[in-house]
């Protein structure tokens, strides 16, 4: 039985978010891209930001630079204002915490496991350290797929919809999403032929009012071409700091293009790596029973999945896995791939950002060099991620034993 009440932790959530905002601590390299794009927006309006070819983030998080524009002038934005950004994403991971305590309280779960995201620096870090927005599109997607789970494909398809206009990489989640939401075995009540249309129009109405601001300023065919562009091929090297499957092949795929061909360019074979993974993840999945915990299981093996396979992935694309590996965690009780993905997402992020290089040097009279030591190798952090892998398709093939067995 639960003996801490939800709004001792919505309190809590209050009192940290208000912490975080007196004290913000300073951002990562892409703080500069913030800076530009902003004072863009303040001078000129959302609808023409797309008119510079630097940019290349989905609306919604123009959106929220918009947003961020409303507190300070272009005059105003500078290194120091900049940090205050993050006030705003980490409203979304505050959101995500109150949304777990939510689904924990209707489950019957004791409110204090919400503590193993809480005190998880994984799931802290793209945003507080980083400064980085992927806990918006992460928080939509979840909150679509609780949606889809309790049957209501509109506000499901409604919030997976602004997950793509985040990220659209997010794209991803749908055919699992659309399986989940669209489960005629589970469904009391299939939508009707009008309920369908009217869902169809009424997500197309949203679309467009998020284009709105573009196609009022005239910019839209420039904003349709920025949104290709900077969806695929945007850098096409084998990775982008993602210590994936292409550092146990390559020395530097930081600087390797992936259209190298071996039969077939790395981009493909990645591609084609990803869509096998993907396939036999749903064919388990099919087989399998489809409760919570392997629903949140699958989930964690598509966000692996997308991230480990695929050339061009930045080090943060992997960082829905803390929030669905730990949810399978604690409605499962296996916590071994929440703690390896955790453990490889933060090493990544780390070892790429290097904030710990202000203690590199001499502490308490011995010499640091943190950045030699062998948990921040690539080789070591992909091996990581793939014993995560290997460890989730485990866990799932067992669900599908369970279920067939006679």
């Amino acid at each position: 039985m639960n003996k801490v009440k939800p709004y001792y932790f919505f309190l809590f959530f209050i009192l940290l978010f208000i912490a975080f905002c007196v004290i913000v601590p300073d951002s990562g390299y892409d703080k500069y891209f913030w800076i530009s794009w902003s004072k863009g927006i303040a001078e000129r309006g959302l609808g023409s930001i797309y008119s510079n070819p630097e940019v290349n983030n989905f609306p919604l998080v123009l959106y929220l630079l918009k947003v961020f524009t409303l507190f300070f002038s272009a005059n105003s934005i500078d290194v120091f204002s900049i940090n205050y950004l993050k006030c705003f994403v980490i409203i979304f991971d505050f959101a995500t915490l109150a949304v777990v305590v939510s689904l924990f309280k209707k489950n019957n779960i004791n409110l204090l496991l919400c503590l193993v995201f809480v005190f998880n620096p994984a799931f802290w870090y793209n945003t507080v350290i980083w400064g980085q927005v992927d806990s918006v599109h992460t928080f939509s997607v979840f909150v679509s797929l609780l949606f889809a789970i309790n049957k209501k494909p509109l506000p499901a398809l409604i919030f997976m919809l602004l997950a793509v206009n985040t990220k659209f990489q997010a794209v991803v989640f749908l055919p699992v999403l659309l399986m989940i939401v669209f489960n005629t075995e589970r469904t009391e009540k299939p939508q009707s032929y009008t309920e369908s249309i009217l869902s169809v129009i009424i997500l197309a109405g949203i679309q467009l009012i998020i284009f709105l601001p573009f196609i009022v300023s005239s910019n839209f065919s420039q904003t349709i071409h920025s949104l290709i562009n900077s969806s695929v091929d945007f850098y096409p090297n084998v990775s982008r700091n993602a210590y994936n499957l292409w550092y146990l092949f390559f020395a530097d795929p930081l600087n390797t293009s992936d259209q190298i061909t071996f039969l077939l360019p790395l981009k493909l074979w990645g591609i084609l790596l990803f869509v096998l993974f993907y396939a036999l993840i749903l064919f388990i999945f099919l087989k399998s029973k489809k409760g919570l915990s392997e629903i949140f299981l699958v989930f964690t093996l598509i966000s692996l999945g997308f991230f480990y396979f695929n050339t061009q992935m930045h080090e943060r694309y992997v960082h829905p896995v803390v929030l669905f590996a730990g949810l399978y965690a604690i409605f499962s009780k296996r916590y071994y791939i929440f703690i390896i993905a955790s453990f490889a997402y933060l090493l990544n992020l780390e070892a790429v950002m290097q904030m710990l290089s202000y203690f590199d040097d001499e502490v308490f009279g011995f010499i640091i060099h943190y950045k030699t030591w062998f948990i921040f190798n690539p080789v070591f952090i992909s091996l990581l991620f793939l014993s995560a892998i290997v460890i989730g398709i485990i866990d799932l093939r067992r669900n599908e034993s369970t279920v067939n067995r006679p």
